[in-house]
């Protein structure tokens, strides 16, 4: 029963709290939070399905939130809940502290990057407030459908600065320390969590996970099943034939722009059967050996200078500022000042490595040098730059875009996610893997352009920039002190 009434408070929004009724109810309780701002709220817990102990309206079973069974209890202040009938005593617990310790500990095992569980290998307690801007007061807020969302985000990020004061803290509020603020498809995965579903489906439908995306031609897909065929028929690896037909997809298209995307799938076929010829098992693969098998050749042909971009990879540091940190790949533009500015940052752990332990995970550590990346453009006069960032985790990958939608507001969202080739045999996940960097070149295309116009025309001096008050500072990264979890 405390955790069904846990999870009513969770849905609820922190500033009107609905009642929930259901006309086969028996007994009504009274949440009584001694010394909370919250007034008291009247719940009617209705039925309850038997299989997952939540309380259900009539026909529709209500949104769950998890709370693991090992919560520390130790230090939870003491309250009352009582049922309004005589009958029956409920457990004293205070939900208000319940639902701080979920903060910190609560989280979906399938998406580490935003659950505490993601940092279960740690040992000690880190300190998060280095650095960080513990008065973020905006002179202008950011509103949805009419929804203060700064407003939200504000009290996200000062409840993310109180709860660091407690030890480890989830990825994403990791992150808003940085006023960085995740929005993930999920609402219980993003920043809106702790608030109502309406602001997260307001925000959702004002940044669509799908914006830029474009499926390959029909005539890609085909050539991947026919090299699958190719393969299923033999024991041993065809490469011969594969580069037969590689070479037969080419001549196809001899006539075709270099830009499009046929004759860009067409080129990529050529050089990931290449990659076949050395195919490296995943038990002795390392970083650069995985990045070089699985991530290079797809790279190299979606962000080549045919579209005025170019790669590097090798722990290196985003340009033209005074960062330290260091992504695993990144995607750039060659501009006219003979200058290069960073688009797209990658971090890459191959399979059987981890993240978990570092001070950063690689989550943290990819929205933080989008952020970087992004103010650099900022400090160059752009007006709307938008950047992308891709975390790749074993043969997982995940696409992200960063922009600074308002003052202090640096808004990171989830594209796509996709599965990377295992082996050979998966050639035909190449057409979804290739769309979703197709998409992501689409997001920072206008970027790329304004590049070039801001550098072609008279300079902007740092007053005339549009958004560099906006530009809000980075947290630094998590120190380690000596108190042992």
């Amino acid at each position: 029963m405390e955790i069904l009434l846990a999870h009513c408070l969770q849905l609820n929004d922190e500033d009107n709290v609905p009642q929930i009724s259901n006309a086969g109810a028996s007994t009504i309780w009274n949440i009584n939070q001694a010394g909370s701002q919250r007034p008291s709220v009247t719940v009617n817990c209705g039925e309850i399905d038997p299989q997952s102990n939540v309380g259900i309206q009539p026909g529709e079973k209500m949104r769950a939130r998890r709370y693991p069974s090992d919560l520390p209890s130790s230090g939870a202040k003491r309250g009352r809940l009582t049922p309004d009938s005589a009958a029956g005593h409920g457990e004293t617990r205070d939900l208000n502290a319940q639902e701080e310790n979920a903060d910190i500990f609560a989280g979906d095992a399938n998406t580490s990057f935003v659950s505490y569980d993601g940092h279960k290998q740690r040992r000690y307690v880190y300190d998060y407030l280095t650095d960080v801007d513990m008065q973020w007061v905006p002179a202008q807020h950011w509103n949805v459908n009419d929804f203060d969302i700064t407003k939200l985000l504000m009290d996200f990020r000062q409840r993310s600065i109180r709860l660091a004061k407690k030890g480890n803290l989830r990825d994403i509020r990791v992150l808003s320390l940085s006023n960085i603020f995740f929005m993930s498809p999920t609402w219980s995965d993003s920043c809106f969590h702790r608030f109502s579903e309406k602001y997260h489906a307001a925000v959702k439908a004002h940044f669509s996970c799908k914006s830029g995306w474009r499926s390959l031609p029909l005539q890609a897909r085909v050539w991947c099943a026919e090299l699958d065929a190719c393969m299923s028929l033999e024991d041993e690896l065809p490469l011969d034939d594969m580069r037969e037909k590689c070479h037969a997809f080419s001549k196809a298209i001899r006539k075709t722009a270099k830009s499009d995307d046929v004759c860009v799938m067409s080129v990529l076929l050529t050089r990931v059967i290449e990659t076949f010829d050395d195919w490296t098992v995943e038990s002795r693969l390392n970083e650069s050996s995985f990045v070089n098998q699985h991530l290079s050749p797809i790279i190299k042909t979606v962000f080549s200078r045919h579209f005025g971009l170019d790669s590097r990879h090798g722990e290196t540091r985003i340009k033209h500022t005074d960062s330290l940190a260091k992504a695993d790949y990144v995607v750039y533009h060659p501009a006219p000042d003979q200058n290069i500015y960073d688009l797209i940052t990658f971090e890459v752990k191959p399979p059987e490595k981890s993240s978990e332990a570092q001070t950063e995970s690689d989550f943290v550590k990819v929205g933080k040098e989008m952020k970087t990346a992004l103010d650099c453009l900022i400090d160059l006069g752009l007006e709307n730059p938008v950047v992308g960032g891709v975390l790749v985790k074993g043969y997982e990958a995940t696409t992200f875009k960063l922009q600074l939608e308002a003052e202090g507001v640096y808004f990171m969202n989830t594209l796509a996610n996709v599965h990377l080739l295992r082996s050979p045999m998966d050639v035909t996940l190449l057409p979804q893997i290739v769309e979703s960097l197709l998409q992501l070149r689409t997001c920072i295309q206008p970027t790329l352009l304004s590049i070039d116009d801001v550098l072609t025309r008279d300079s902007t001096t740092g007053s005339q920039i549009p958004k560099k008050a906006w530009k809000r500072p980075s947290s630094a990264a998590p120190l380690r002190t000596d108190e042992r979890r």
